[in-house]
């Protein structure tokens, strides 16, 4: 099973069967919207959207329906904005929002039921995932990964080979940090301890 967005919806692909389970309209009204990223916690899903963050009880009997998800407003500050990747990390949600007009990106953390800012603003086209035990930053020429208590533990600098075009991070089972880059291809690198 993959969990796969587009510009219209999410779906849920069954990979070994080749078809479509589900597909989950969000927007009020079953309006399209476009799904960057989508992130689960265990219990619930989220959606980074063009037009804000939307949640939903994975066991909502209701959740490939727009009734089903409910838009998640609380603490940011332009809640009607691009969010542009989402993950889960011990325990709590993280997204990426892109406010329309700003230099920088901010990455948001759902702790205590409301969205505050985490791990500072970088610049455009940056991305949150999660990697093993740690949480993983990527912009356009650099890239961390954060310990439970979000020190940053390992970091690896994009412009050795310049220009860097990073698009994913992976840190492997033996603690090796992976860098895809999309002019480079894939790298790993002595990475320095921030």
């Amino acid at each position: 099973e993959c969990d796969w967005s587009s510009d219209v919806c999410s779906s849920d692909l069954d990979l070994v069967r080749h078809e479509i389970k589900d597909t989950y309209y969000l927007g009020s009204g079953g309006a399209s919207l476009t799904v960057n990223a989508l992130a689960f916690d265990g219990d619930s899903m989220l959606a980074a959207t063009s037009a804000g963050v939307y949640t939903a009880a994975l066991n909502d009997p209701n959740i490939f329906n727009y009734t089903g998800w409910t838009k998640d407003t609380t603490g940011f500050l332009y809640p009607r904005n691009r969010f542009t990747s989402a993950t889960s990390f011990n325990g709590e949600f993280y997204v990426v929002n892109s406010e329309d007009g700003a230099a920088n990106d901010t990455v948001f953390r759902r702790h205590n039921g409301t969205w505050v800012p985490a791990l500072g603003q970088y610049n455009r086209n940056s991305a949150v995932d999660s990697s093993g035990s740690y949480l993983v930053y990527i912009w356009s020429y650099m890239s961390a990964a954060f310990d439970t208590n979000l020190n940053a533990v390992l970091a690896m600098d994009g412009n050795v080979y310049y220009p860097p075009a990073v698009t994913d991070v992976i840190v492997d089972e033996q603690g090796q940090f992976w860098m895809a880059d999309k002019l480079k291809g894939l790298r790993s690198e002595e990475h320095t301890s921030e």
